[in-house]
């Protein structure tokens, strides 16, 4: 009982810290939305075996914590998720917080067991699989090279910050 009371705790803790990081991004959200975006994060990074300060790494990266962003492209959400990759992963409204969220780590995470490596895996997140594969290896798009570096930097920083 003790043991899990702690994990509880930890959790908490866990998405205490989250809360804050996200403030920095979207001081105006309100707190139950950063509550919701943090123990999004927290349960699909556990549901997919991923690190959440990796996803948060992410969806700073993509849309800065905003729940409604979208792309001059037309991606959504803040896994900034493409429509034809929403539906592929069942994600009926890209706007919804934990459907969102559960998209995207789940890409992540597929695309991580296709390719084997974060670098790569990140790179198909952001410019797809198909030119991960044609080019052998990271696509030599600028906004590409920006977003791994952006996703790379961010989550250094939050592996420093919130040791989990």
């Amino acid at each position: 009982m003790e043991e899990s009371l702690f994990a509880v705790e930890e959790v908490f803790q866990q998405a205490r810290n989250l809360q804050g990081y996200i403030s920095l991004f979207q001081p105006r959200l309100s707190p139950g939305k950063k509550a919701e975006i943090s123990y999004a994060l927290l349960y699909f990074a556990r549901v997919y075996d991923l690190d959440p300060r990796l996803l948060a790494a992410v969806v700073e990266a993509e849309s800065s914590f905003s729940p409604r962003a979208v792309s001059p492209k037309g991606a959504k959400g803040l896994m900034q998720l493409m429509p034809g990759t929403a539906r592929m992963l069942g994600v009926d409204d890209p706007f919804d917080i934990r459907q969102n969220i559960a998209g995207g780590a789940r890409y992540l995470a597929m695309l991580y067991d296709l390719f084997g490596d974060w670098d790569l895996a990140l790179a198909a997140y952001h410019a797809g699989p198909g030119r991960v594969l044609a080019y052998r290896g990271i696509p030599p798009f600028r906004e590409t090279r920006t977003f791994l570096s952006r996703v790379n930097r961010s989550y250094a920083r939050l592996r420093r910050t919130y040791p989990f």
